[in-house]
């Protein structure tokens, strides 16, 4: 019986590890849409940027993964504007 509830938990694993890879290709084709979309706006009064950051880890406090610097890293991105893509780990 253990055993069975054991192959239940490693195919919820699984199945969620699925769902999540399918969530990141719709983020980053929703990325790039949104980039192509606003693009012919962007001018010298209207800036549009468009960018994503996976965090690859579980939220924390004093961790590197503290709330507090990942929200150091956003800011970091908007202010900078450099990157469309960030892996935070």
């Amino acid at each position: 019986m253990n055993q069975l509830h054991d192959n239940h938990t490693h195919s919820g694993q699984r199945e969620s590890l699925i769902d999540w890879n399918r969530t990141a290709l719709v983020v980053i084709d929703l990325q790039k849409w949104i980039g192509q979309q606003y693009a012919p706006y962007s001018s010298e009064m209207v800036i549009v940027h468009v960018g994503t950051i996976t965090i690859a880890g579980t939220v924390a406090v004093n961790t590197n993964f503290d709330p507090d610097r990942i929200a150091q890293t956003y800011w970091d991105m908007y202010e900078k504007q450099n990157e469309r893509e960030l892996i935070y780990q």
